[in-house]
């Protein structure tokens, strides 16, 4: 046991001075306050994580395979996704004719 009697406390001490070189834990207050630097330095592999409810949430990054994106993101089918992109692709192709579009300059 490890705060049982006799038990050496500081032993516990360097573990959690550990855990908060390991991890950056911020209230949602905090992290809100710069949520682009923490998510920067979530990027570049450090860990950052928010206390929500008594419970640390992590921020890490993820990869997105884009060729089965769609299909997870919206839990469609192939061949509902494939509808949906042809049905977009029509309605562009109509606006194009009819005139309702303008082409994008790089100017706002």
């Amino acid at each position: 046991m490890l705060f049982g009697a006799g038990a050496n406390r500081s032993l516990a001490i360097p573990s959690l001075r550990l855990y908060n070189v390991i991890m950056k834990t911020l209230s949602i207050t905090e992290g809100r306050q710069n949520l682009g630097v923490w998510l920067k330095r979530a990027l570049r592999g450090e860990d950052v994580g928010f206390l929500v409810s008594g419970r640390v949430v992590a921020l890490r990054p993820v990869a997105v395979h884009s060729e089965d994106y769609v299909l997870h993101e919206y839990d469609v089918s192939p061949k509902q996704a494939e509808r949906a992109y042809q049905a977009v692709k029509a309605d562009v192709k109509a606006a194009r004719a009819s005139g309702q579009t303008k082409s994008f300059t790089g100017k706002l």
